[in-house]
């Protein structure tokens, strides 16, 4: 049945769910007998590790979705995500692509929408962090608008794009920095100290000609935080949302975040 589709319909790929309950094996002899036909992307709804050696391309990313509530409640520290990675490169084998999001079919289901269950704000951080933290980032149906219903697994839902556009103009301009930016797609991740940890989020995403600095304000509070970078030459940083240039004085860089906010910083150059 799935080479039917892929030979005689040519689709692209497949996402399988509760891939974790069919035996490893007939997925790694599947994908070998599709890729003959043409190759495929294969997205497997489960997380282990195994999955990523020769059965699928992308496995989901349930870690992090499981603490962002935790972190904007200020019940997790924010560190928890350099953790998050700590732990997947010692499981995963190197450049496992891990899908991340803040919601997806089931959890808007079972826990509500991310605009109620995060708040609007706590939506567009959350996002950003989807889109600039290491793996490959997932918008499920209607997050571009700010859904804010529970929606049926099995019934159809059409956009309406009459509905918050800023949530549009938002998603429209994470797509654009993601594809300004290749330090976001495969860059490395280099944790930056802050004095406020608990709460922001810092870290550097950096490829061989592009480097960001991102910084998530999980906490309700607005806060006035320092960001370490020694020995980083580029001394004067952009805003990739607002423009504002920062400098990095004496290896340290401070400006203040309001609640849930944040920066997207690259180097600045006249």
């Amino acid at each position: 049945m799935m080479k039917y589709w892929v030979h005689d319909i040519g689709i692209d790929g497949f996402r399988c769910d509760v891939s974790e309950l069919v035996p490893t094996s007939f997925w790694e002899s599947t994908v070998k007998d599709l890729d003959t036909i043409k190759s495929i992307l294969m997205l497997s709804e489960g997380s282990i590790p195994e999955h990523h050696v020769s059965a699928f391309d992308i496995t989901y990313s349930w870690n992090v979705y499981d603490v962002l509530d935790k972190v904007i409640n200020g019940s997790t520290p924010a560190t928890i995500f350099h953790d998050i990675l700590k732990t997947e490169s010692y499981q995963f084998p190197k450049g496992s692509l891990r899908l991340r999001f803040n919601t997806n079919h089931d959890k808007n289901a079972y826990d509500g929408p991310t605009v109620e269950r995060l708040t609007p704000k706590g939506a567009k951080a959350t996002a950003l962090l989807v889109f600039t933290y290491p793996g490959v980032p997932l918008i499920y149906n209607g997050e571009e608008v700010g859904n804010n219903k529970k929606l049926g697994l099995f019934e159809k839902y059409e956009i309406d794009w009459s509905k918050n556009s800023d949530f549009r103009v938002f998603y429209e301009k994470l797509a654009l920095l993601r594809k300004q930016h290749p330090a976001l797609v495969d860059g490395t991740y280099q944790e930056v100290q802050n004095s406020s940890s608990k709460k922001i989020l810092s870290f550097l995403r950096n490829s061989q000609n592009d480097s960001v600095i991102v910084a998530v304000n999980f906490s309700s509070e607005n806060l006035k935080t320092t960001l370490k970078l020694q020995s980083y030459k580029k001394t004067k940083w952009k805003d990739w949302w607002t423009g504002k240039i920062y400098e990095i004085k004496k290896d340290e860089c401070t400006f203040s975040l309001p609640p849930l906010g944040f920066v997207v910083l690259s180097p600045f150059e006249k």
